[in-house]
């Protein structure tokens, strides 16, 4: 299999990564079993989806992707060949994600590097790890990384869509022009770094 595919699991988030170069060509399907209960938690998730292509150029090239729920319904769909996108094409989000097995399909013609995305997260994760986690770091940049690559995408696109400017007011507790400019403070940054800031704005770092 020419792709590297990541899966990490905590106790407050669930992702899966599958990135390739150029030059890997090939079809993969994962599966992302999503189980609340797994996670030691009995609390709310979102689930938020995301292509990109790498941190140079953010649109995939020759690139198919699907997200099927449970059920085998495909909820997300991208076909990229050699055009651009606007931000709202590289994201997907579920407020209220069904438990089971989800399934996500990657084909790539190895044109291009591109990185695929898929999290879970504990809608309540802050304070949570705030009050019985506190310096762990993997927990946090789990929980975080589905946001900072939402916020890579925006920067690029120059348009941050609305679900992630109310999800990011709710996290930060900022009312929408102060996270416009949080967002556009982090113009130029890699996603680590952006996850790292993410962090230490939520107050999330010991």
């Amino acid at each position: 299999m020419p792709f590297d595919i990541q899966n990490e699991l905590t106790e407050l988030g669930q992702t899966i990564e599958i990135t390739g170069d150029v030059g890997d060509e090939g079809t993969v399907s994962e599966q992302i079993n999503f189980e609340p209960g797994s996670l030691n938690s009995n609390d709310e998730f979102i689930l938020i989806a995301s292509v990109i292509g790498n941190e140079e150029n953010v649109d995939p090239k020759n690139l198919s992707v699907k997200l099927l729920d449970p059920s085998e319904q495909t909820v997300y769909e991208l076909e990229a060949g050699n055009k651009e996108f606007g931000a709202e094409e590289l994201f997907y989000i579920n407020e209220n994600p069904i438990p089971g097995v989800w399934r996500i399909q990657v084909e790539s013609e190895g044109i291009a590097a591109f990185s695929v995305n898929v999290g879970f997260i504990n809608v309540g994760f802050i304070s949570k790890i705030r009050d019985y986690m506190p310096g762990r770091c993997d927990v946090c940049k789990i929980s975080v990384k589905a946001l900072a690559i939402a916020i890579f995408i925006a920067l690029a696109k120059g348009a941050a869509p609305a679900w992630l400017i109310a999800k990011l007011g709710i996290y930060l507790k900022l009312i929408p022009e102060l996270v416009l400019e949080f967002i556009n403070s982090l113009i130029g940054f890699p996603i680590e770094k952006i996850i790292e800031k993410l962090c230490e704005k939520m107050r999330l770092c010991p």
